[in-house]
């Protein structure tokens, strides 16, 4: 049994990005693009998804995202040059091209053999994970 996890930016129409009308902060998807570039892609995510709590509510939650930086130990000085970069915002708008293309309409959104998958409860999980024959 194999599971790959890919996560995918479906930026929703709550979501905010610096430069759209009243938006001046930086969003999950710059700072997960960001400490990707220094190979923390997914470590940043579970950080950023198990922390939400403490950010969510911020009117500017850069300094909070740049702790997390630090505690991943990544050069922040490198990390603020990543996360401001022509670059990232172009992943980020290829990356909600591809969104829209596959109609995600929420997070998450789960895939299994191609298909999708709308689970109910964490154990609608265990009859598509369990290895077949």
């Amino acid at each position: 049994l194999k599971i790959k996890k890919i996560l995918k930016d479906a930026k929703l129409p709550t979501h905010g990005h610096p430069g759209d009308a009243g938006v001046d902060f930086y969003t999950v998807e710059d700072v997960i693009f960001a400490a990707g570039k220094q190979g923390k892609f997914f470590p940043m995510a579970d950080k950023l998804f198990a922390k939400q709590s403490e950010w969510e509510n911020l009117p500017d939650p850069a300094a909070t995202f740049e702790g997390y930086a630090q505690d991943l130990g990544l050069n922040i000085d490198q990390y603020k040059i990543d996360r401001d970069s022509p670059e990232t915002a172009a992943k980020i708008t290829a990356a909600q091209a591809e969104a829209a293309n596959l109609k995600l309409e929420q997070t998450p959104t789960y895939f299994v053999d191609g298909k999708l998958f709308a689970p109910e409860s964490e154990s609608d999980f265990e009859g598509v994970l369990k290895p077949k024959g």
